[in-house]
């Protein structure tokens, strides 16, 4: 059974998130822009208690019901497609190798929702002007920053499973 101590780091984190949220949001108009069009334009309105209620379950629910739904298939014995799989579900690793796509799992949940409570953030600051103008001077790089942790995350996770020299 895997040590308690990435779960509870895990909940933390998203605890952390849904607070950020929750309370940067408090400063957000009753109906707000909750969508916006390519050229940072709102385009789209919604009550702030929906918007905070999306976001929150985006920033928690989406990273929890990830992490969730693979530790059970990963403790159900179902069979696991993994490079190489032979090698790393053999009986001397396969504890192992499960903790680490656990973990896995977890950073990848924690990425997203940072990358929510940045989408948030940005909302909330497109809310200083009047009408609401999401930056794309700010969206543009943390969405390919974003992008960019992803693709190092999935690398680091083929070079895990590489095939052993």
């Amino acid at each position: 059974m895997p040590s308690p101590h990435p779960w509870l780091i895990f909940g933390v984190l998203l605890g952390t998130a849904a607070l950020v949220i929750f309370v940067s949001g408090q400063s957000l108009p009753e109906v707000m822009a909750s969508h916006f069009a390519g050229s940072g334009q709102a385009n789209g309105q919604m009550p702030r208690n929906a918007y905070l209620a999306l976001m929150i379950g985006v920033a928690t629910g989406l990273p929890l019901a990830i992490t969730a739904l693979q530790s059970l298939v990963l403790g159900s014995g179902v069979r696991i497609n993994l490079p190489n799989g032979a090698y790393w579900l053999a009986p001397q690793r396969k504890a192992a190798t499960l903790a680490f796509l656990r973990n896995q799992s977890m950073c990848f949940g924690v990425m997203l929702a940072a990358f929510a409570c940045f989408v948030h953030l940005c909302v909330v600051d497109a809310h200083k002007v009047v009408p609401p103008q999401l930056s794309s001077s700010a969206f543009l790089p943390g969405l390919a920053f974003f992008a960019l942790a992803s693709v190092i995350w999935a690398i680091a996770f083929f070079v895990r499973f590489r095939r052993p020299d």
